[in-house]
């Protein structure tokens, strides 16, 4: 149960920190005047994931030239850096999406729930 418990509460995290990404990300793509679809780039390079321009392409739903023009913008926004060349090319967090990411992480705590309760498994 405690594994089920801890399971349960670490997908419950993930989802309030994305969506507290989400809406920080969302922001900064108003104030800037970005194409919303940017935030799909956006959220995966700020927890700290490669974006590809056919990845990018493949979740915007977009040509691979739309793609590439929004992908130059980021970085010309300063929000993503590039590295590579042509077809090895991939884009990173810069210091500012490193900034929202670590204003908003807060570490997961999951306590014992049956602690409280003095239970423990038999022979642990």
């Amino acid at each position: 149960m405690t594994a089920h418990y801890r399971q349960a509460m670490t997908l419950i995290h993930r989802s309030e920190q994305m969506q507290a990404t989400w809406d920080a990300l969302e922001v900064e793509v108003e104030r800037r005047g970005l194409p919303d679809r940017t935030l799909m780039a956006l959220a995966d390079a700020t927890i700290g994931l490669r974006v590809r321009n056919a990845t990018y392409r493949s979740a915007a739903d977009i040509p691979s030239a739309m793609a590439g023009a929004d992908l130059s913008l980021l970085v010309r926004e300063g929000l993503l850096i590039a590295n590579g060349e042509k077809r090895g090319r991939w884009y990173e967090r810069s210091p500012v999406l490193v900034d929202i990411h670590r204003r908003l992480y807060r570490p997961l705590r999951v306590a014992d729930p049956f602690d409280n309760l003095g239970l423990r498994l038999p022979g642990v």
